[in-house]
């Protein structure tokens, strides 16, 4: 039997389709991160200025508690897409010459979520 090797002209566009998608979730990570700040920065500059006693006292819980459920579901939306993303990079790359390994068809979905979980437990520490 003849073994199929792929040039790397045949690679070229697969790996510029991996990259610039990897570039992609980390900008869309980036500006996730980017706008939970602003939220939580307003938030709190706009119940500090709250004439109300009460409001002005529970500022700390309430944007902590509100920025907790907006990082969960931002999270859970980019592990949504990064899986959509990764399934249509897997799908792309099936070209793969007989006799490769199938691991490769997890590395997609494991890179975005780890970019998305430490991008996050980084940046919003």
């Amino acid at each position: 039997t003849v073994i199929e090797k792929l040039t790397w002209k045949d690679r070229l566009s697969g790996y510029f389709m991996n990259i610039s998608s990897i570039l992609f979730m980390f900008g869309l990570t980036f500006s996730a991160v980017f706008g939970v700040i602003i939220y939580r920065i307003t938030i709190s500059a706009l119940m500090a200025m709250s004439p109300d006693p009460e409001i002005k006292s529970n500022v700390r819980v309430t944007v902590t508690a509100t920025a907790v459920i907006i990082n969960l579901v931002v999270i859970l939306i980019l592990d949504e897409i990064y899986g959509a993303v990764a399934l249509w990079l897997t799908e792309l790359g099936m070209k793969r010459p007989a006799g490769h390994s199938i691991l490769w068809l997890k590395e997609p979905k494991t890179i975005f979520a780890v970019v998305n979980f430490q991008l996050y437990r980084a940046f919003n520490s």
